[in-house]
């Protein structure tokens, strides 16, 4: 009886160590996914941010739109408050085309995540 529980033992601990030594693998598997993602994430983000300042450069340097916001007082005279910066059309679908890249970029990469760690759920 003794010898059962030793041989139990012993097998349990095997079956532990092949566990953790497989849990090591998914997880060095895990970190170099989202590390490869990460640095694809950051390298295109960079090339966008690199692009949108070069053309809000250009853009900028060409033309420098402000507008004029007026006031009337009580005596019905206009008078100037300040003026107010405003983007073109242009630099503004620039601006929405790149957060909406980025933005589906990173839900792509996570739901990919997501995906892999629910299919080695499933294998395990």
């Amino acid at each position: 009886m003794k010898t059962e529980i030793i041989q139990q033992k012993k097998t349990l601990q095997k079956e532990a160590e092949t566990y953790k030594e497989a849990l090591k693998a998914d997880v060095q598997t895990v970190v170099k996914e989202v590390e490869n993602k990460g640095k694809k994430v950051l390298i295109i983000s960079g090339v966008l941010i690199v692009t949108y300042a070069t053309l809000e450069l250009f853009l900028n340097s060409r033309k420098n739109t402000t507008q004029s916001i007026e006031s009337k007082d009580s005596k019905g005279k206009e008078s100037m408050v300040g003026t107010e910066k405003t983007d073109s059309l242009m630099v503004r679908k620039i601006k929405e085309h790149i957060t909406t890249f980025i933005l589906n970029l990173l839900t792509q990469s996570l739901n990919e995540f997501i995906e892999n760690l629910s299919k080695r759920k499933v294998k395990d």
